[in-house]
């Protein structure tokens, strides 16, 4: 969707924020019947891939569809690997927001920090 927009505006709090990205897993929106192969590719891509659990069932999108969270360590070439991961086929969505955003807002206990 962010892709589609004008001006796309990411809230959130200094928690994400990170020198490098990788502190965290990259969520990965998969088609259930490409589940495997998506998993295969994130492992070649130099992934830790596991599939989302939710109250001990698979973890199900409104669209019905799964997520794979992927850890990629530390991520030096973040364009690269979005690039990769947008040629897997199967592979809906994924949380490496390159040139998608105009502005990020990060709010710092009382603050609200803003970056364009």
């Amino acid at each position: 969707m962010a892709s589609l927009s004008k001006n796309s505006i990411i809230v959130t709090d200094a928690s994400k924020k990170v020198k490098k990205l990788g502190a965290f897993k990259v969520p990965v929106e998969v088609v259930p019947q490409a589940y495997q192969y998506v998993f295969n590719q994130m492992l070649i891509l130099g992934g830790k891939a596991v599939q989302r659990i939710k109250d001990n069932e698979v973890f199900i999108t409104d669209n019905g569809n799964f997520i794979i969270d992927a850890d990629f360590g530390l991520i030096d070439d973040p364009a690269k690997l979005a690039s990769a991961l947008n040629q897997v086929d199967g592979l809906l969505a994924h949380g490496i927001f390159i040139n998608l955003t105009s502005k990020v807002m990060m709010s710092t206990g009382d603050q609200i920090m803003v970056f364009e």
